[in-house]
């Protein structure tokens, strides 16, 4: 989807709690949370590129520090609800186009939870490229995706679903170093860890 198409959808999207019982959110947030607090810090500065509600920053609040950590997504629904369902403990920013309003190496950290599984890959491109122009030298990207290669998709039917390896290359050929992969039980996502 292109990032209007997404912005649409996510603005009229309200079934919170539907969602949550679809997707399975309960059984994933212990493995998200054991996964990013071993990842972050209170030192570094992270984005989180699509925070949508603010599912990642509830689970990491304890490690990081509110006073660096940057919420941004292209809906302002889901951004109003972040604030609400985070007491608006972090800076959230509107999102009006794939460019990032962010200075160049300015993030340490920048978490992309199942933002590029709805981006087509020319936007995916764009994207990728403003991820990279504001991490810092050595920084790192958590990037989630799904692949073909993952079971049952049914009740992810909007989702795009990637050939298995596609869009590793994609990272590679925007420059980045893969780390890591790891599988996130309770849904078909896989976490890759990047470096640039």
């Amino acid at each position: 989807m292109t990032i209007e198409q997404n912005r649409s959808y996510w603005d009229s999207f309200t079934d919170f709690d539907g969602a949550k019982n679809k997707m399975g959110l309960a059984s994933r947030e212990i493995e998200l949370q054991k996964y990013f607090t071993e990842k972050l810090n209170k030192t570094q500065r992270i984005l989180d590129l699509g925070v949508g509600v603010g599912i990642i920053y509830n689970l990491v609040k304890n490690v990081v520090n509110p006073y660096t950590y940057f919420g941004a997504d292209i809906s302002q629904t889901m951004l109003n609800h972040c604030i609400k369902n985070t007491n608006n403990e972090f800076p959230v920013i509107w999102l009006r186009s794939a460019e990032l309003p962010f200075l160049d190496n300015y993030f340490d950290v920048v978490i992309c939870y199942s933002v590029f599984t709805h981006l087509e890959p020319l936007t995916a491109n764009s994207i990728l490229g403003e991820i990279k122009r504001v991490l810092k030298n050595g920084g790192k990207s958590y990037i989630s995706i799904i692949e073909e290669a993952t079971e049952n998709l049914t009740d992810f039917k909007r989702y795009i679903v990637l050939k298995s390896g596609a869009f590793q290359q994609q990272l590679v050929e925007a420059e980045f170093k893969i780390l890591s992969q790891t599988k996130v039980s309770g849904e078909p996502q896989n976490l890759i860890e990047v470096q640039k």
